[in-house]
């Protein structure tokens, strides 16, 4: 009778042990379905974030290097440019209809945030640095500068001798009768 009760116990013990490891079970795979369907808007969250971050990072980077020697008109529209940039950035995606590539954009966008504000900081610490400062942002222009004139200056010309060479072969132009006089 004694053991009868003590293995009826045992019984109800290793019942209320099986149903706690159903319980648990069921709560912790609860718990990774919730997480895996949080994953993308909480990786989302993270990648506008990162943007926000790197934006704000490069504007203070570009304040932090040029402020000592630039005015305050031209300091501000440098420290603009990342913003205005970074929203630049997130339109082209739109109007180019690559949504699907605009998460991992801002998130590149963050990074390069962090590694301009981070390179900036070691390049303060180099003996040459401030050179390189005031020289590479007019270098960098010049060159963008030829590379756009030559890039679109051959585009032009090839669209003008397009045009010209259809209106030279008469197409256009012909009047009716076949005379063109």
């Amino acid at each position: 009778m004694f053991f009868s009760i003590i293995l009826n116990l045992l019984n109800v013990i290793l019942k209320a042990l099986q149903i706690l490891a159903e319980f648990l079970a069921v709560v912790l795979l609860g718990l990774l379905a919730a997480i895996l369907l949080v994953l993308p808007w909480l990786l989302r969250a993270l990648a506008f974030l990162g943007w926000l971050g790197g934006t704000f990072l490069m504007g203070t980077t570009v304040e932090r290097l040029y402020g000592s020697f630039t005015p305050h008109l031209p300091l501000f529209a440098l420290t603009a440019a990342p913003a205005i940039l970074s929203s630049l950035l997130v339109v082209w995606l739109f109007y180019r209809g690559q949504q699907g590539h605009l998460w991992g954009a801002m998130t590149l966008w963050g990074v390069v945030g962090w590694i301009v504000w981070r390179g900036a900081m070691k390049l303060l610490g180099w003996e040459y640095g401030w050179l390189v400062i005031r020289i590479l942002p007019a270098t960098f222009a010049a060159v963008l500068l030829l590379f756009i004139t030559i890039r679109w200056g051959l585009i032009f010309r090839i669209r003008r001798e397009a045009r010209l060479s259809l209106s030279h072969a008469g197409y256009p132009n012909q009047k009716k009768g076949g005379d063109n006089g």
